[in-house]
C-alpha cells in the first residue's frame, strides 16, 4: 500500500492510495483529496505519474 505524505504547517498527514476522502476531483493530470483536520479542510493535490 503506497502512502502519500503531506506536510501542512509542520503537521504530517498520510493518505493511502485506497483511502476514501470526503471528495475526489478528477482531472487528466491530478487528483485532489479533501480531508478534514483540526476544523480545516485541506486540499491535497497528487500528480498522477
Amino acid at each position: 500500500m503506497k502512502l502519500f505524505q503531506y506536510d501542512y504547517y509542520n503537521d504530517l498527514y498520510e493518505i493511502s492510495c485506497d483511502a476514501k476522502p470526503k471528495n475526489i476531483f478528477l482531472s487528466n493530470i491530478s487528483v485532489i483529496y479533501e480531508i478534514e483536520a483540526a476544523n480545516y479542510i485541506i486540499e491535497i493535490q497528487l500528480v498522477i505519474e
